[in-house]
């Protein structure tokens, strides 16, 4: 499954990949065939044909640029989660520590004979765990 890095690196690619091919549909409507050609068929099929190219490179390049929007929202899933993910561990860090603290605390009141310990409460509870993205995600933890 693709990581952050890999949408990533797609995106630019087909971001790249858009430009170079609009580029070159204005190379091609800027050739100015039709005033080089002037006569003959060669004048009516070359403007044609640029023509019938440029709207397919149009079409080309928009599903291109999908392609690459599909990538940036993926990146930015990931990236969330990941965010998600340390926000959790931070918790969880912090979770292990009161609770540490509090079977500690538990251990004094329960063995305290003289009643002078008070109870520790209850115990803390564990952070909620983040949703996981979808299936496609591949998250990499550090």
């Amino acid at each position: 499954m693709p990581t952050k890095a890999d949408f990533q690196a797609a995106a630019e690619k087909f971001d790249s990949a858009a430009q170079q091919v609009g580029d070159l549909r204005v190379a091609a409507d800027g050739a100015g065939a039709a005033d080089i050609l002037r006569g003959g068929s060669l004048s009516r099929q070359v403007p044609q044909r640029i023509a019938s190219a440029a709207g397919s490179v149009g079409a080309a390049r928009g599903l291109i640029q999908a392609a690459a929007a599909t990538c940036w929202e993926r990146v930015g899933i990931i990236a969330a989660y990941e965010q998600q993910l340390h926000s959790y561990d931070q918790s969880y860090y912090y979770y292990r520590q009161a609770s540490a603290r509090f079977s500690a605390n538990y251990r004094r009141w329960y063995e305290d004979e003289t009643g002078k310990i008070p109870h520790p409460g209850n115990h803390p509870r564990p952070p909620a765990r983040p949703t996981p993205p979808p299936a496609w995600a591949d998250v990499r933890r550090p």
